[in-house]
């Protein structure tokens, strides 16, 4: 809290914050119960991805125009904030769109990495939109400006795209990458 306010505009501090509470202090909650139940463990770690969820927000309200914090935020999301959803699935759901929301944010930045947009199409796979998730795969990364920015990232997105075709089942005509002839 008081590194924030002395350097409220370094995107690490807020960074660095938000991981030692919703991380750091959250496990630290959930394993040294100090003779807690599990359920109040749990209480308590949630308690802390909480914390670090507001940190992350605030942080973003002092510094919109990077996209670092935007990606912190929904890696927040889809890593620990799933998991507070106890198997819900409607809540998981939820997390992970709210996951890719942010991802898609932070990857419209110029000088955001190539897997933020990838991270983007995952979470809305996970969050059970199979479509959406293979035409972002398509449309924003194979054939829009989502930075493919070398072979291996080519090949991802290709392994991506091809194994997305398989599940909708594609017809063979509509595919991006066809099958292969069977010999």
């Amino acid at each position: 809290e008081n590194t924030v306010k002395l350097q409220s505009q370094s995107t690490y501090f807020w960074d660095s914050g938000a991981w030692h509470m919703a991380w750091n202090i959250a496990y630290a909650e959930r394993i040294g119960t100090n003779g807690a139940t599990v359920g109040q463990a749990l209480t308590r770690e949630r308690y802390w991805h909480q914390r670090g969820r507001a940190f992350l927000e605030r942080g973003l309200q002092n510094i919109p125009n990077r996209f670092d914090l935007y990606f912190k935020l929904g890696w927040l999301h889809e890593r620990k904030l799933t998991s507070d959803c106890a198997g819900n699935p409607a809540c998981e759901k939820a997390e992970y769109a709210r996951a890719a929301e942010l991802f898609a944010i932070a990857s419209e930045y110029p000088n955001a990495p190539a897997y933020v947009a990838r991270d983007v199409a995952r979470c809305l796979e996970k969050a059970g939109d199979l479509r959406a998730a293979y035409d972002y795969w398509v449309n924003k990364i194979w054939r829009g400006d989502r930075r493919i920015r070398n072979d291996l990232d080519r090949a991802i997105v290709a392994r991506e795209i091809r194994r997305l075709e398989e599940r909708l089942d594609i017809p063979p005509t509509s595919r991006l990458f066809p099958k292969a002839a069977a010999k």
